[in-house]
């Protein structure tokens, strides 16, 4: 058996693209310095993988309760929110994945310890049902089912030895639309990506494995982001074919 490439285009930059249909509306802008106006930043990168549309997502971190960077990052999910209910809108049999680092923990089951994290973002109410907003617009968690936790974590801090104390938080997500989560066979987190020293990144890679044609084909989707210059990467969204 060996894996074959097929299609594979990378076309749109939040904001910067011209494909309607891509767009993430009323996109919120953002500055932290007084004197620069703000703009819309570059922190989603879309690409249409054999008919599956993959969105590489850095949503806000959102620093601290009390920062207006918070206040950016809800307007962001709620952006994001609105954009994905129009697409299914738009098209109710259209293939999303909306992949990537969401700076959010979901469930307490999602973080290695709730009283270290009381008090701080990723795990507020507010944020927690802004993500679970976009689950109830029909984007659902496909790797959970096959790797449901508690204990699963996707990133851990580089102090105070939190990966091989296995101190985590689980923040990295690919929710999918109907037509594509209905195709998901398998997934997998692949925490062997983040030993070693100085790992190039914080956070793991996955993958999903959508079934084709009852099963004699598969694509495979994989994914990274969150690198050390903050600057979002959509390493791998190639869709393969198997071949007998």
């Amino acid at each position: 058996m060996r894996v074959q490439p097929v299609e594979r285009r990378s076309d749109r930059v939040a904001g910067r693209s011209g494909r309607h249909r891509s767009r993430l509306r009323r996109q919120p802008s953002w500055t932290s310095k007084p004197d620069v106006a703000a703009a819309a930043e570059a922190r989603a990168l879309a690409a249409t993988c054999a008919g599956v549309r993959v969105w590489s997502l850095y949503v806000p971190n959102g620093r601290a309760l009390a920062d207006p960077h918070y206040t950016y990052k809800l307007n962001w999910l709620a952006a994001l929110r609105d954009t994905a209910e129009g697409w299914l809108r738009d098209d109710p049999s259209a293939q999303i994945a909306l992949v990537g680092d969401w700076n959010i923990a979901p469930t307490d089951d999602d973080v290695w310890s709730v009283e270290f994290f009381q008090g701080a973002t990723h795990v507020s109410d507010s944020e927690r049902k802004a993500f679970d907003a976009i689950v109830n617009a029909q984007f659902s968690d496909v790797v959970r089912p096959f790797i449901p936790g508690p204990g699963v974590y996707t990133y851990w801090d580089y102090t105070q030895l939190r990966f091989p104390k296995r101190q985590g938080m689980r923040i990295d997500f690919i929710l999918a639309s109907p037509a594509l989560a209905g195709r998901v066979a398998d997934a997998q987190i692949v925490r062997e990506e983040r030993k070693g020293k100085a790992p190039a990144i914080t956070h793991r890679f996955w993958w999903i494995c959508a079934e084709i044609d009852a099963g004699k084909t598969a694509g495979v989707y994989s994914f990274a982001v969150h690198l050390p210059d903050k600057a979002i990467r959509l390493l791998d969204a190639a869709h393969y074919r198997v071949v007998p």
